[in-house]
C-alpha cells in the first residue's frame, strides 16, 4: 500500500508537525509514520484514531494527501512543496511558513520542510 498515516505520539521523535488552527493556535506534534501493508491495516488504523479523539488524520497517499476528519470528510491536498537542508529551524521560519501554510512537517534528521496544498 502507498499510504502513509502520520501518528502523533506522545514521545519526541525526529519528525515534528506544526499546525495553525483557526483561531490561529499553534500545535507542535511529535509524528511517527505508519505505513499500512493492506486496506485493512490502513482502515483499522484511522478508526482506531478517531475512537481515541482524534479530530483529523494527515495522511500521504500516491500523488496526494488527505486530511481525513472525524466528522467524514474529506480535504485533498495536490501539490508537495518541499524545503531542503534546514537543519535549524528557527522560530522565526516556522512563523514564516504558518502565515503562508496553515501546517507542515519538519524531519529533522533529514533536514526537510514538507508542507502539502
Amino acid at each position: 500500500m502507498d499510504n502513509v498515516i502520520f501518528n502523533i505520539v506522545n514521545y519526541d521523535t525526529n519528525i515534528k508537525g506544526y499546525w495553525k488552527d483557526n483561531t490561529g493556535k499553534i500545535s507542535i506534534d511529535n509524528i511517527e509514520l505508519f505505513r499500512p501493508k493492506s486496506a485493512w491495516e490502513f482502515e483499522n488504523k484511522i478508526d482506531t484514531l478517531f475512537l481515541k479523539g482524534e479530530k483529523a488524520v494527515f495522511v500521504i497517499g500516491k500523488d496526494n494527501a488527505f486530511v481525513l476528519l472525524a466528522n467524514g470528510n474529506i480535504e485533498t491536498l495536490k501539490e508537495r512543496i518541499l524545503f531542503e537542508g534546514i537543519y535549524d529551524l528557527t522560530n522565526e521560519y516556522i512563523e514564516k511558513l504558518l502565515k503562508k501554510y496553515n501546517g507542515f512537517t519538519y524531519y529533522k534528521k533529514e533536514g526537510i520542510v514538507e508542507t502539502w496544498i
